[in-house]
């Protein structure tokens, strides 16, 4: 009765979450200008950002950039720029700061709305990573090297307007990683925030069970919701109902259900709080990791792989229970001198 509670209203609760706009924004068409002084830099970092993994494709054996990536050099970009709505531009520089032609197409394009990136190579020092007037990110990286993509792509993803991030890493699978890991840690750190909160009201007793089985809906439903991304980044296709009707078939049988019944080790008023919060945390991150293996390779899940992420999560669910907790006290504390 209690594990079908909170399902039975679930794709009810889903349904107030737009989920064919989630879809069509991970859809979407969108274009991105990589421009430099030295066009060779920019095709380098267009190729470790877009490589499509169809090596042979392109002449000479070397994998094809992805369609949607525009490489200019930018003292010839004019043509370019007037050509295409660019939802994203990334400047490579060897300096900290622009030239005259880099500058111009940043100022140009910011004018517009287009958010731009800035990736400054091979210089060290703090003033070249400080974001300049019309830069919505910038980035310092020693080489054009797979070390560097993590931190090329997490200001890539931060700057791409929010209904298009999804559509970045379905697209361009090199980024995927970094966008599962946010779609997650977000995801899990949202649930712990909102068991956190609602643990703190059920302390008084006549509420509890009521909130409690309402608590399991709204994380169920934020982890669904995260799962539904992670399936959309990896490349899945299909409505949103036949698509959380997969997901559920692949977690149904052992990770979701084992999630709500340890969430409702809430309904025990004397285990307190913390345990509520690394459970909603860490459920949501193993529920994640599941996702990812299952809509990235296929693999089905088995009681180990289950078992695995559940205890790495609540390890790190614990500490983020520790945090809130801390960070709670002290507030207090700061509240009760400041009286």
């Amino acid at each position: 009765m209690l594990r079908r509670l909170p399902l039975r209203s679930l794709w009810r609760i889903l349904s107030e979450t737009n989920l064919e706009a989630i879809r069509r924004g991970a859809e979407s068409r969108f274009e991105v200008l990589v421009a430099g002084d030295d066009r060779a830099g920019a095709e380098q970092l267009a190729t470790m950002i877009g490589d499509t993994g169809d090596a042979g494709a392109a002449p000479g054996g070397r994998a094809p950039t992805h369609p949607w990536l525009h490489i200019a050099d930018a003292s010839t970009a004019a043509p370019v720029l007037g050509g295409e709505p660019f939802s994203l531009a990334v400047l490579v520089s060897r300096k900290a700061e622009l030239s005259r032609p880099l500058s111009s197409i940043r100022d140009d394009l910011s004018a517009r709305g287009v958010p731009i990136v800035v990736v400054v190579i091979g210089v060290s020092g703090k003033t070249a990573a400080i974001v300049r007037r019309s830069e919505s990110q910038r980035v310092t990286v020693a080489n054009l090297d797979a070390p560097a993509l993590a931190a090329i792509g997490q200001v890539l993803l931060t700057a791409m307007p929010p209904e298009l991030r999804l559509g970045l890493g379905r697209q361009f699978p090199a980024l995927r990683a970094l966008l599962f890991v946010s779609l997650i840690d977000e995801t899990a750190r949202a649930n712990a925030g909102y068991a956190f909160a609602s643990g703190i009201a059920e302390i008084i007793p006549a509420v509890n069970i009521a909130m409690n089985l309402g608590d399991v809906v709204i994380l169920t439903k934020n982890q669904l919701i995260m799962s539904y991304k992670i399936a959309l980044v990896a490349g899945k296709s299909g409505t949103p109902r036949h698509l959380i009707g997969e997901i559920l078939g692949v977690l149904g049988g052992g990770l979701l259900f084992r999630q709500v019944a340890r969430q409702l080790v809430g309904l025990i008023p004397v285990v307190g709080i913390a345990p509520k919060v690394a459970v909603a945390y860490g459920g949501t991150w193993a529920i994640g990791q599941a996702v990812v293996l299952w809509a990235t390779t296929g693999q089905a899940l088995t009681m180990a792989s289950v078992g695995h992420f559940f205890d790495e999560g609540l390890k790190r669910g614990r500490k983020a229970a520790r945090a809130l907790v801390s960070r709670r006290r002290g507030k207090k504390r700061a509240q009760s001198t400041s009286r």
